[in-house]
């Protein structure tokens, strides 16, 4: 036996025992290993099962990989707005920072608080006053709240479209609304020209 070919068989001798989950590249790996030489070997005749296998290792990968890039394209709720910022990023990069400061100078980091202080009450939503972690007016939150997720459909990716009162109200509505407002509409400035100079430039 070749060097070659200890090398490549002998992970094939580790690939029998059940792989735990964070190694499953490593395993597909030797295991794909394996089949090639087997396959490929010139000097004797490759066993059709062989063969056989190594098309299903192909195919194993091809399924982990996709199911790996549906996972970041799923964009998971959550009710915590830094959380909230750094999902974001899948669909606005480069928005968390600005994210970030703005709502600091706005309605803070934590639970969803109206202009001035204090919770959200039934019809607050019609005095058109502003509110959340970035202080959107209801009236003007809608529009970009829509083209937002438009934008991150159209871009592959996998989110629900809520109420416009349940994504007022909710961290990941605030995010994806700011950053697109941040990241492809550009008026970012004019909507948050109160605190420009106050982390929101």
């Amino acid at each position: 036996m070749t060097i070659l070919a200890a090398a490549l068989i002998a992970p094939a001798a580790q690939a029998h025992s059940t792989p735990q989950t964070g190694d499953l590249e490593r395993f597909l790996q030797q295991r794909q290993a394996h089949h090639q030489y087997v396959c490929a070997n010139g000097r004797r005749k490759p066993k059709r099962w062989h063969c056989k296998a190594l098309r299903w290792t192909h195919r194993e990968q091809r399924e982990h990989q996709q199911a790996k890039r549906l996972r970041y394209l799923t964009l998971p709720e959550t009710n915590d707005w830094v959380t909230a910022v750094r999902v974001v990023q899948r669909v606005y990069p480069g928005t968390e920072s600005w994210l970030l400061s703005c709502s600091a100078a706005e309605g803070g980091h934590g639970d969803w608080v109206r202009y001035g202080g204090g919770s959200y009450y039934p019809g607050y939503e019609w005095t058109d006053q502003v509110g959340g972690q970035l202080q959107f007016r209801f009236s003007t939150f809608g529009g970009a709240y829509r083209r937002s997720v438009d934008y991150a459909h159209n871009h592959g990716f996998r989110l629900r479209r809520d109420s416009l009162l349940s994504a007022w109200l909710s961290p990941m509505g605030q995010a994806l609304a700011g950053g697109y407002l941040r990241k492809v509409d550009g008026s970012s400035g004019w909507h948050w020209a109160a605190s420009v100079n106050n982390g929101c430039g």
